[in-house]
């Protein structure tokens, strides 16, 4: 069986960071519930490359984290809904929201209300700032969170203005650590029978994803330098053109780029940095980058990354995104799965007895309303009233 198969989850969140988090709760055989209000739900499943999907209220920014949830719309600013609300409270195990801080508390969604319903109840709100501090009421995206914990400055070289970093990680480092924060918190809920509230921010998560670079900037006052592609100390440790493409090599300890130099054919200097201080390789590294250049335009970078991964150095061709997910290496993971037409990412990660699993495709807005209010104890006739009332 899935780790967290019998737990329930009723997801409350929008756009990547909750999503992701609910997600990752899902692939591992928890039941998650998506509440949307019916006139303004996930922004996400409007936006995407594909207009049809948009329109459809499908986006492929939606179907990324989506999968394998039941929908539900609700319309929590009713008393109504409050209702239907506190009835899937009383057999859940965690509710999670980003909601902003005060939309959270007139909606009602507090620990110290909720944890009245339901003592056993895991809490967690995402934020950008968490819920104390100056900022705690501040709204952020991804970019935003970037550009105020210094992500931003951490890219780039000394000659380019701060760069923001392309995919999402911000948001999908607090889904991830949003996830653990769970995992933990019903760990242990099991020794203890009581729930407890979370309180997620993605400013804080933007620290731990760089947290060499946090804990050197504690230490010495100032943040590292900007490198770009190109380690300033180790020659080995960067990109370079080949004949073809780009290679990126990351030949880092002493044996490793001593064995480099070796396969190209420079012994004498193989010796050397065997042989060496770790801190004196920083001594030749005008020399030895000059001669990395030079020979690597010898080669592909594909027969490179071949070549020096055969020899046990680490090494890979600069791929494109759609040029990876074409690799047998990738292909041949759990990662990617396909459901009902469509291949979805899953988790980084598979166990030896039972691999995280997508249950189903994304679904539709409100797709799951009616098998919900039923297992509620609704009646048809209460249901049908409860939608035109706009209630769900």
């Amino acid at each position: 069986m899935l780790p967290f198969e019998g737990i329930r989850v009723l997801d409350l969140t929008h756009v990547f960071a909750g999503p992701f988090s609910t997600f990752q709760l899902a692939v591992l055989g928890a039941e998650v519930i998506k509440i949307e209000p019916f006139d303004k739900p996930d922004m996400t499943r409007f936006e995407g490359p594909t207009e049809d999907h948009n329109l459809e209220l499908m986006g492929l920014q939606y179907q990324a984290q989506n999968g394998g949830k039941k929908c539900m719309s609700l319309n929590l600013k009713s008393s109504e809904g409050q209702e239907i609300l506190t009835r899937l409270i009383i057999s859940s195990d965690v509710l999670v929201h980003n909601y902003s801080l005060n939309a959270a508390v007139r909606l009602g969604l507090t620990h110290e209300r909720l944890k009245k319903v339901n003592p056993k109840l895991i809490f967690c709100s995402i934020s950008g700032y968490g819920h104390t501090g100056p900022k705690a009421e501040h709204p952020a995206y991804d970019i935003v969170v970037q550009a105020y914990t210094g992500s931003m400055y951490a890219n780039g070289t000394a000659q380019t203005a701060p760069v923001r970093i392309g995919p999402a990680v911000i948001d999908y480092g607090t889904g991830s650590q949003t996830a653990f924060a769970i995992a933990g918190a019903l760990f242990k809920r099991e020794k203890t029978q009581k729930g407890c509230s979370i309180d997620v921010a993605m400013s804080d998560c933007a620290l731990m994803l760089m947290n060499f670079h946090t804990h050197f900037t504690l230490e010495t006052g100032k943040p590292p330098a900007v490198i770009g592609n190109n380690d300033p100390m180790l020659a080995a440790y960067g990109c370079y053109e080949a004949a073809t493409g780009l290679i990126m090599i990351g030949a880092f300890t002493n044996k490793q780029m001593a064995r480099l130099m070796r396969i190209l054919g420079n012994h004498k200097r193989a010796e050397e940095i065997l042989n060496c201080p770790r801190s004196d390789i920083v001594k030749n590294y005008k020399e030895d980058r000059e001669y990395l250049m030079s020979e690597f335009l010898k080669f592909t970078a594909e027969n490179l990354e071949e070549k020096l991964n055969d020899h046990h150095i680490p090494a890979a061709r600069v791929r494109t995104l759609d040029e990876a997910l074409c690799e047998e290496q990738i292909t041949s993971r759990n990662i990617l799965q396909k459901i009902d037409g469509r291949t979805l990412t899953t988790a980084g990660f598979t166990y030896s007895d039972e691999p995280p699993t997508i249950k189903h495709a994304p679904r539709t807005l409100a797709a799951d309303n009616e098998i919900i209010m039923f297992e509620l104890g609704y009646t048809a006739a209460e249901i049908n009233g409860l939608r035109k009332k706009k209630v769900i």
